[in-house]
Formats: structure tokens, C-alpha cells, sequence
């Protein structure tokens, strides 16, 4: 689940999440507006705080790994 719908879903605000995490209400909304990926540390902490709902593979577009690395990972070669 992505880190939006979490918030949406629990009614959460930005910066309530900041703080449990220890960053500021920026470093979370870029995360959500713009994409970024956070520092591992960081990233675990939300998945502990969310209960499992935001894993860290959350965090990237895995739809967007060119097709020739999706089929090394079917066919068990990665």
C-alpha cells in the first residue's frame, strides 16, 4: 500500500506520521507528491508504525522494471 492511501485510509495527517517517524512534514510530503525514497532506517520505521500496511517495496515503482528484468525474475534467473 502506498503511503497516500494509508494516510487517506487511517485519517492520519502528515505530520503526525513526521513526528512518530522523526522527519519533518516535507520529507513526507515529497515522499507522497514527488516520489522520493527514503532512507532504509526511515522506511522501517514506517512499515513498524503502519503495522506492515507500507512495506519498503511500497516506496518504488516496481510496474515501471523493463519487461527484459521482469522475465529474469518469472524465470528465476534474479
Amino acid at each position: 500500500m502506498k503511503l497516500k492511501q494509508w494516510l487517506l485510509m487511517t485519517g492520519m495527517k502528515q505530520n503526525e506520521l513526521a513526528q512518530l517517524v522523526g522527519v519533518s512534514k516535507s520529507t513526507i510530503n515529497r515522499v507522497i507528491v514527488h516520489g522520493r525514497v527514503l532512507d532504509p532506517e526511515v522506511i522501517i520505521r514506517i512499515y513498524f508504525i503502519t503495522f506492515g500496511a507500507v512495506r519498503p517495496d511500497d516506496f518504488y515503482d516496481l510496474e515501471s522494471v523493463p519487461s527484459d528484468i521482469q522475465a529474469l525474475f518469472r524465470s528465476g534467473k534474479l
